[in-house]
């Protein structure tokens, strides 16, 4: 019996896989791409297809499944999402002629963060690569999206864990490059934050992050003499994370990465600290239960119209500022769109036709953009001067500068105008890409291509009258080229000269010497057409690639102009207003709202104000029941400082903002098993990294804390936390939501502890939550109440 698993299809396809063990193989077989044996296993109920066998009966069949080719990209989507990396293996030579099997080659690998091919993938999030590394005094992280050509790189002093994994959270990237040392250490990372359960991971042996030659790398990507004026190679794990990212990418792109601009550098933290739980739990980019953006501040606020706009709003969010003139100037901005109906409307309403420029530019750069890609270049340019005209007369700095920084580059609009055709094929091997009159040579060989066509129909129509066949055809397929038909009914016609070549169950197909002749002509213009497209297209983007930093310079002022746009429109159709930013310790807000709250409701939501400050009400202890809305009013106001610094309007009626340099959350736990730490031993870990590292300008939220142990022992932490903060000489600011009653005694001891509570109204024996934050304590939580309403019998 065969040996099927050593057919020679399949000991090529084990060839090819050896090369690429780590990524699902898409095999190309006529019409379908295939995968085998592990492969199939794995892909199948992903990609919701049937796994079969190849002789499904018999003791050694593989196992496969397969796609059509023509739907691979909605497939390979479903298998990036997964965190998988895809192997394209395309037949490279014609079945037709090919002696022996086909020959097959890989000819790109597709990861999720490296994808620029999937149109399916969402464009209007950043899909970043990170590299981490770390030396004996600092650790750093080089991050990259390959799509938008973001490179950056920052360094962390050794020891600070926590400050390398809260800005890798906020990249929060689709794949990492490790060394093989830290790789047990991100498995636990990712194990705390399983929402990172299905990121690709790359693993490097540690010679791979040598700074010697991680250097060499960064010198020949940017043609540098020295690496000294990258402004970082006094910190050798920022040349080994930044050089390894490099490697990694040439890995996946061979020979593309020109459009890629030295990486941004720094060793400090230039924006408020959130680190990974916070962001988390105040749900910034995306929400807890799914971990998708629905429900999120982002969702909340996003009115942006491209998908520039949407990758640099969720920036601004995930990266608030503390300098208050950086903050002024978006501010300004938001300010005069909020203002300017008219200037807002017709600015909003060109972005609409806007095509991704950072994106298009990445495609062009990488050589994979599309002739309708091209088209879409030239049509935004072509806007750009429209939207300079609606923003001529702005005075916000901010908006001056984008007037300025715009630049409609007629010569790469003309470039493409000239060569691209209008409606062109939706692939280069199509054809019928390149306008006529752009290349003498082409329209020649169109020209005989088109007649020959011509010559085909009226030899057909001689045969027919020479033979007396009028069922004759002349017919083209990929396998026989041309060739004559003729149905059964009139073979008796069929002259002696004519040479069968197949049979079919109603007609047989016939050869001649004049029509050989004839397709030799024809396919060998053919080919050359082909041929010829390809070369004019491939330096048509050669030529574009040259504006590569203009295009990303317009993508920049793009996404700019979009948010600060979309933040006008968001504070004219929800009343938000723009909040007064300065350097002291008041935060005092005047009927605030839950911007997530109130736009998932759709209706009105109760606002509530909020007074605190280092000098005076430092620590606001808040009770009432649960369900009354404490843990709202907590993060309410964390989202409307993270909102205010980001530089956007804020929903309240009034607001002060005295800039914070980070919010620490302490609101609920979950269990931290699968590490062996308890709901309580997390809480308590939590609260510590809060305590040692509170600043004068810190922001503290503590909802429910000492709740995972017995109460006298939770009272006594809570009590003890409390008096502690009290007592440090920079008085961080505190929200303090507890149902510990007790509590409240604190404010007549501590001069800056002040009590609010939740005000409930009751009524024939039920309460009625009021959502109203009221000064003074309460002594009643309420809780058969909420158990009643919660379903308790």
């Amino acid at each position: 019996m065969e040996n099927l698993a050593s057919t020679p299809m399949l000991r090529q396809y084990r060839e090819i896989k050896k090369s690429y063990p780590d990524a699902i193989l898409f095999f190309r077989l006529g019409d379908f791409y295939e995968m085998f044996f592990d492969d199939a296993r794995t892909a199948a109920p992903i990609l919701e297809v049937v796994l079969t066998s190849r002789n499904k009966n018999k003791q050694n069949a593989v196992p496969l499944c397969g796609v059509p080719h023509h739907a691979w990209e909605n497939y390979a989507a479903k298998l990036l999402r997964k965190g998988f990396k895809v192997a394209i293996c395309e037949q490279v030579e014609d079945p037709a002629l090919a002696k022996g099997i086909v020959r097959r080659e890989v000819t790109h690998i597709l990861t999720p963060a490296t994808a620029l091919e999937v149109e399916s993938l969402d464009a209007g999030l950043n899909n970043f690569i990170v590299s981490i590394r770390r030396d004996g005094q600092f650790m750093a992280l080089a991050s990259m999206d390959l799509a938008v050509a973001d490179f950056e790189v920052k360094t962390f002093a050794a020891g600070n864990d926590e400050a390398l994994f809260n800005e890798f959270y906020r990249k929060f990237p689709k794949e990492i490059v490790i060394a093989r040392e830290f790789e047990n250490e991100f498995r636990l990372f990712s194990k705390r934050f399983p929402e990172f359960a299905g990121i690709l991971v790359t693993v490097f042996d540690d010679a791979e992050f040598a700074v010697s030659a991680c250097a060499e790398v960064l010198k020949n990507q940017f043609s540098l003499e020295s690496i000294e004026g990258l402004g970082f190679a006094a910190y050798p794990a920022a040349v080994a994370a930044s050089g390894v990212m490099i490697k990694y990418l040439r890995s996946i792109r061979p020979g593309a990465l020109a459009h890629i601009a030295v990486p941004r550098f720094s060793a400090r933290e230039d924006y408020l600290v959130l680190d990974a739980v916070s962001f988390r739990n105040l749900e910034i980019t995306a929400n807890l239960r799914s971990g998708t953006a629905a429900g999120s501040l982002f969702e909340a606020v996003d009115m942006t119209i491209t998908p520039m706009g949407k990758r640099l709003l969720k920036k601004w969010l995930s990266y608030p500022l503390l300098a208050k003139k950086e903050i002024e100037s978006r501010l300004d901005g938001v300010d005069e769109f909020s203002q300017n109906l008219i200037g807002r409307g017709e600015v909003r309403k060109k972005l609409k036709y806007f095509a991704d420029l950072a994106r298009l530019n990445s495609k062009i750069a990488l050589n994979i953009a599309l002739p309708l890609h091209l088209l879409s270049l030239r049509d935004t340019l072509e806007k750009i001067p429209d939207i300079q005209n609606d923003i001529k007369e702005l005075k916000a700095e901010i908006i001056r500068e984008a007037f300025l920084k715009l630049q409609p580059l007629p010569e790469v609009a003309g470039i493409i105008d000239r060569a691209i055709a209008a409606e062109p094929a939706n692939s280069i091997s199509e054809g019928q890409i390149i306008k006529e009159g752009y290349h003498q040579e082409l329209d020649e060989l169109r020209a005989i291509s088109h007649n020959a066509k011509e010559i085909v129909a009226a030899m057909e129509k001689s045969e027919k009258a020479s033979t007396g066949i009028p069922s004759l055809k002349i017919k083209y397929n990929k396998v026989f080229g041309y060739f004559i038909e003729v149905t059964n009914s009139h073979l008796q016609l069929v002259p002696d000269h004519y040479i069968r070549k197949q049979t079919l169950v109603n007609a047989e197909r016939f050869l001649t010497a004049e029509l050989k002749e004839l397709e030799e002509k024809i396919l060998k213009a053919e080919e050359k057409i082909v041929a010829i497209e390809k070369k004019l297209y491939l330096d048509v983007l050669a030529e574009i690639q040259r504006y590569s930093a203009p295009l990303n310079q317009n993508a920049d002022w793009i996404a700019v102009l979009d948010v600060l746009a979309s933040g006008g429109e968001l504070a004219q159709r929800r009343g938000y207003v723009r909040p007064q930013i300065d350097d002291g310790t008041a935060i005092r807000i005047q009927e605030g709202r839950h911007p997530v709250v109130e736009a998932a409701s759709g209706r009105g939501f109760i606002p509530n104000d909020l007074n605190i400050s280092g000098e005076s009400e430092q620590i606001l202890i808040i009770t009432g029941p649960n369900m009354g809305g404490k843990s709202t009013y907590l993060r309410q106001n964390a989202l409307i400082v993270i909102l205010a610094q980001a530089g956007c309007f804020v929903p309240a009626a009034g607001a002060q903002v005295g800039i914070c340099d980070r919010i620490f959350t302490r609101i609920g736990a979950s269990d931290s098993l699968i590490e062996g730490k308890s709901t309580f031993l997390v809480e308590m870990i939590e609260a510590a990294i809060i305590l040692n590292n509170a600043t004068s300008r810190s922001l503290i939220l503590l909802d429910e804390i000492g709740r995972g142990t017995s109460t006298y022992d939770g009272l006594s932490i809570a009590w003890a936390v409390i008096e502690f903060l009290h007592s440090l000489k920079e008085k961080p600011r505190t929200l303090f939501a507890t149902h510990y009653h007790e509590l409240t005694e604190l404010a007549a001891i501590l001069e800056r502890v002040k009590n609010y509570h939740i005000a409930v109204k009751e009524w024939q024996d039920n309460i009625i939550f009021l959502h109203k934050i009221m000064p003074g304590p309460t002594d009643q939580s309420f809780g058969i109440h909420v158990a009643k309403i919660a379903g308790i019998p």
